[in-house]
Order: C-alpha cells, then sequence, then structure tokens
C-alpha cells in the first residue's frame, strides 16, 4: 500500500543493485544489452567489436542519470576524460533511431531490442562473453504486508522471462 492507502502493488522493477535498509528485494535475472549498428555495414562479416572497438567508434548513449547509460560505458571501459566524445539522447527510440541514420552505434538493453528497432533499419549483435549486463529485481518496502504476494510475482517474472528467452533463441535459428 502506498502511503495514502491507495494500492500500490510493487514499489519498483529497476536494474543495479540497491542497498536500502528500508526496502526488501528479489532479484529477476540478469538482463543482457545487444550492440546497435546501422544496417548497412561496409564490415559486414567482421565480428561483433570489442570493447576497445566500441571505444574508437561514435558511442550514442543515454543522458546523464540514466542507470544504463553509466552501465553501458563501464562495459565499453570508457575513461570519464572520454565522456565528451560520446553523444546522448533522452531515450533508447532517439539511439536507434541515430543509428539507423548513421551517426554511430549503442547499446540497448535486449529485452528492449525488439520494439525500439521495429521501426528503424538497424543491425543488433550479440556480444560474445563476458556480455554486457545487468542486474533486474523488484524492491518494496520492508514494512509491506504483501510480501508472499511479491514473492510469488517474481518467480512468475523469472519464469515467463525464460520462455520469452527460449522464444526468441528459437525464432533466431
Amino acid at each position: 500500500m502506498n502511503d495514502d492507502g491507495g494500492a500500490v502493488v510493487v514499489k519498483q522493477v529497476l536494474a543495479g543493485p540497491v542497498a536500502d535498509a528500508h526496502q526488501m528485494g528479489e532479484e529477476l535475472g540478469l538482463a543482457d544489452a545487444v550492440g546497435a549498428d546501422e544496417n548497412v555495414r561496409q564490415d559486414a562479416g567482421r565480428p561483433v567489436p570489442n570493447t576497445q572497438a566500441l571505444r574508437e567508434m561514435k558511442l550514442l548513449l543515454l543522458e546523464e542519470g540514466h542507470c544504463f547509460r553509466t552501465q553501458a560505458l563501464s562495459f565499453c571501459e570508457v575513461r570519464p576524460e572520454a565522456y565528451r566524445s560520446i553523444m546522448n539522447g533522452s531515450s533508447l527510440t532517439t539511439l536507434v533511431q541515430l543509428v539507423a541514420s548513421g551517426v554511430g552505434v549503442t547499446l540497448v538493453p535486449e529485452m528492449a531490442a525488439r520494439i525500439e528497432t521495429e521501426m528503424a533499419q538497424v543491425c543488433l549483435c550479440h556480444f560474445p562473453p563476458p556480455r554486457p549486463s545487468r542486474d533486474i529485481g523488484m524492491i518494496w518496502r520492508r514494512t509491506n504486508p504483501l510480501e508472499p504476494q511479491f514473492l510469488a510475482l517474481s518467480e512468475v517474472i523469472r519464469d515467463a522471462a525464460v520462455w520469452l528467452q527460449e522464444q526468441e533463441r528459437d525464432r533466431r535459428s
């Protein structure tokens, strides 16, 4: 329940670790990121870029304050002084459209890749291990009496994620 008595089932579903003494949480799993590049590539057939190659490309990232930006920078091992050479966007949709226009490359959470690239001609690439990924979890206040329901919901979400990943693998094969 929220502070005014309304029914709020889950406080947040989020990415990254949360350390707060007033909250409980349940891990839902890892979410990989994929690379997005122009659909028409002059270097077709070349391997997926590694972190060194990504650092040398025009990297398009979400604006400062987005957790996915921080995670992408970490994966690409970009130093703080290099942040200036990165182009920022306010949404994944904007970044994907910029990629389709040939402005640069970006990382997209795999769970959002299909919808974000539906209207853009981009090439998605899956990185070799270790893949860029982030922890996804659900949190709620420790005092919330609905903990058993949250735990059950977490299990349903984990099962659905496994099923969706299997469907996506089958679709790609």
